[in-house]
């Protein structure tokens, strides 16, 4: 790459520097003495420690351990002041440092990047490893001390948070485990480039973990002298691009190209953590082999000639009904649509096809892919900024909530969102979302995509016979294509078609040997695939890089892991990024439920808390956190074995961790697990944990656990007889008519409760306690409660509903 598109890439803002020892050369410290250099300030130190010649003279680890030997901590941290503290900088270094970098990583201790920036508006924040990571310090103008600053030494923190000694490596947190690591990488990741001064890497082993990879390779440019030797710069060449031109001649160079080149505000920004949106061109009919794998590996990217079209009509996809009236709901004005589905039942392909449709109609549409701290607050500005009618598209978005509100700071007059989620968590968010994006009552609509009308099953019927795709099912008959209808074989559900027409066994037994051939290669690759599929399961917000971290081995840069063929039967590579694809949802959740993994899933879920654990501060992690304790995501991943067993031991693993020791929600679903298996002892217990504890987190409002507590009250009374009924029955009745007084309150998770009312067990058990005066009171309040939602939220369910509840209430059984 040539120089001037080096230099377009660090104009644009969106470039990162890392600076070593060489970068502060020349400068001049406050004891007079021309700065050291890591290798200098290491011989200065075996100076002190007098008749020693080491063998090494530039180890400074050494180094600065046997001048701890020989003198105090408080001797060690006034000899680094007296060598570190600044008195005056060169031109380059103050040039280096006032370009407008991203953000600046630097091994170094002292305060050059403060100082070159002095005279500017914004000068450096500077922020250590051990520095809390608040959301706020993102936007300001950040030096970021990887090894410490010398403006925090202490006694103590010599040997912690400066890594200068052996000791302090071992008993600091290293990079990659901090909170700013995880920025670290992710700037390394999403920035135009990476500009490396003055660092050899020669004992930088947390940069080189972080900067060896393939991927960012042709990004990453090293500044060193014009004299480099030729072994140096192989070494280097290994990392990145080697330009020997030294710091005096790069920062030259770079301000002559800028008066010829000036900053225009208005440049185009390019998207990293969304995608523009772009037609993709379909050129031929897919073969039989395309829709097989699309069909049952969910590769629609890799086979572009699905959506080939004849007469207009797709050949391959299933064209849904609820297409045409989402862009009708978002043509006549609606804000926001909320599209879900249970895994595997066509979300994403919905979602694909409608962004195909939207973009003839003239939508400029950016999806989220990732959010990149460095750089998502730009892009959302950038994307209110564009002319005409937009479409923010965000899966999982219940992961993302922060994005969503930041949308909310800009005029949303014509931009429109498609919010997707699993069925089951599709409205945990919705009222935030709501406030944030100042939604008026009917701006919003939920769309389902879980069951296939006649027509859609129809068109799935030609397709598979068009395809070959029947398998044993080929010689059946019209009625018997119609079963795939019926609730125990195909229930209109895509995902248990699918199942059931490539033969469940079949699957287990070729996934079985799958499974058992990566069990047996080295390393922790079996780990690694279960984290892969469990991430796609249960939405959680964790990149290949975080797999990497947590299991020991980035799956998408492993290249024993991303060749082998068992692998790429599940996963894809193919995307040209540092990342994976599930090959199909179906696929995922079949090996996961179907093949009793139950041991490796609570150990893989167990890294995943600890890691997340570390940083909870950030939202993503936050929200792992959160959604891996979640029961809507627990039951997804619940296999055929003992549930019960499963889940116990699963939530008991966890409990001592400190993010969720007094976490309201984490008690609340561990009851709402235990009350699905039947536990109602330990339900009754935990729920009263989470009671106890939800004064102390905005995680849970009071109105989740009140509702919960009735709904446990109704089970033991629908399944038990016993004195207690009375007493169950008006705890659980009072807590059900509790008026709504928050805006997180759900009245739907109350009125759906009531279907227990009219159970003719729970009638029964009443009468037997002699209290069925008490129990069509009950209903009639539950009716008149029903009555009024019904009002403005009703359904056909709750119509029956209240129609039942009213006949309870007025009727005495005999």
């Amino acid at each position: 790459m040539e120089l001037k598109e080096i230099f377009e890439k660090v104009k644009s803002g969106r470039a990162i520097l890392i600076t070593g020892s060489g970068a502060h050369m020349k400068a001049i410290g406050a004891n007079g003495k021309e700065f050291p250099s890591g290798t200098q300030l290491s011989e200065r130190l075996y100076h002190e420690c007098e008749n020693f010649n080491p063998d090494d003279p530039g180890d400074l680890q050494d180094s600065s351990e046997m001048y701890l030997e020989t003198h105090s901590a408080q001797e060690l941290a006034e000899f680094l002041k007296t060598n570190l503290y600044v008195k005056e900088i060169t031109k380059a270094q103050k040039d280096l440092y006032r370009i407008k970098w991203l953000r600046v990583y630097t091994t170094n201790y002292d305060e050059i990047p403060r100082l070159a920036t002095a005279d500017d508006d914004q000068t450096y924040v500077p922020v250590t490893l051990d520095t809390k990571y608040e959301p706020k310090l993102i936007n300001e103008r950040l030096c970021v001390y990887l090894n410490g600053y010398i403006n925090n030494l202490t006694e103590d923190k010599v040997t912690t948070e400066l890594k200068l000694t052996g000791k302090s490596y071992l008993v600091s947190d290293y990079i990659e485990k901090s909170q700013w690591g995880s920025i670290f990488n992710s700037d390394i990741e999403s920035s135009a480039c990476v500009i490396i001064v003055g660092l050899s890497l020669n004992y930088d082993l947390d940069i080189k973990r972080f900067i060896c990879n393939a991927q960012i390779k042709d990004k990453v440019y090293f500044v060193n002298k014009a004299d480099i030797s030729d072994d140096n710069k192989r070494k280097l060449g290994r990392y990145g691009n080697v330009l020997p031109l030294g710091i005096e001649e790069f920062t030259k160079l770079y301000s002559d190209y800028i008066l010829k080149n000036p900053y225009v505000s208005d440049n185009p920004i390019m998207y990293q953590s969304f995608e523009r949106y772009s037609q993709a061109y379909s050129l031929s009919v897919a073969t039989i082999a395309d829709v097989h794998s699309f069909l049952l590996l969910g590769n629609y990217n890799k086979v572009p000639n699905i959506w080939y079209k004849r007469s207009g009509k797709y050949l391959n996809i299933v064209d849904r009904t609820q297409i045409e009236n989402a862009v009708n709901l978002l043509s006549n004005g609606k804000k926001v649509l909320y599209v879900h589905s249970n895994l595997g039942n066509g979300k994403t392909i919905f979602i694909e096809e409608l962004k195909q449709r939207l973009h003839g109609l003239g939508y400029e549409i950016f999806t989220l892919q990732n959010e990149y701290p460095n750089c998502i607050h730009q892009e959302i500005r950038q994307i209110s900024q564009v002319k005409g009618k937009r479409l923010v598209v965000i899966e999982n978005y219940f992961n993302f909530t922060k994005v969503i509100e930041e949308f909310g700071y800009y005029c949303l007059k014509d931009i429109q969102f498609v919010f997707s989620a699993r069925s089951a968590l599709r409205d945990i968010r919705v009222v935030d979302v709501t406030n944030f994006l100042s939604l008026k009552e009917g701006e919003s609509e939920f769309i389902n995509l879980n069951k296939l009308d006649n027509h859609e099953i129809s068109m799935l019927r030609v397709i598979f016979e068009r395809n070959g795709l029947w398998g044993r099912l080929s010689k059946h008959t019209a009625k018997q294509y119609s079963e795939l209808k019926d609730r125990n074989k195909g229930n209109r559900e895509f995902q248990s078609i699918l199942i059931n027409t490539i033969h469940a066994e079949s699957m287990r037994r070729r996934f079985k040997k799958t499974i058992k051939n990566i069990k047996e290669m080295s390393g922790n690759y079996y780990n690694a695939l279960v984290l892969a599929l469990l991430v796609k399961i249960m939405s959680l917000n964790i990149s290949a890089t975080d797999i990497g971290r947590i299991i020991g081995i980035n799956i998408a840069m492993e290249a024993n892991f991303v060749s082998n063929s068992d692998v790429k039967e599940i996963l894809d590579f193919g995307s040209g990024k540092a990342e994976y694809n599930i090959k199909s949802a179906v696929t995922a959740k079949f090996i996961l439920q179907e093949l009793g993994y139950d041991d490796a899933i609570i150990n893989v879920l167990i890294k995943v808390a600890e890691y997340a654990n570390s940083y909870y501060m950030i939202e993503q992690y936050n929200s792992v956190l959160r959604n891996i304790i979640s029961y809507s995501h627990v039951k997804t991943i619940l296999g055929t074995g003992n549930k019960e067993a499963f889940l116990i031991r699963y939530y008991d693993s966890l409990k001592n961790l400190d993010y969720y020791k007094q976490n309201s929600f984490y008690w609340l679903q561990y009851s709402i697990a235990c009350t699905n298996v039947k536990r109602y002892d330990l339900a009754q217990k935990f729920i009263d944990n989470a009671y106890e504890y939800f004064r102390t987190t905005d995680t849970v409002v009071p109105f989740q656990i009140d509702t919960q507590q009735a709904i446990l009250n109704m089970l033991r009374i629908e399944e038990s007889e016993s004195a207690e009924t009375p007493e169950l029955y008006e705890k659980a009745h009072k807590l059900l008519m509790k008026p709504i007084v928050s805006v997180k309150d759900d009245p739907a998770k109350q009125i759906t409760v009531f279907k227990f009312y009219v159970r003719n067990s729970v009638a029964e058990h009443m009468k037997s306690a002699d209290a069925y005066k008490d129990y069509i009171r009950y209903c009639a309040d539950a009716y008149n409660k029903v009555k009024r939602y019904n009002q403005t939220n009703a359904s056909d369910w709750t119509k029956k509903l209240e129609k039942k509840l009213l006949k309870a209430s007025i009727i005495e059984k005999e």
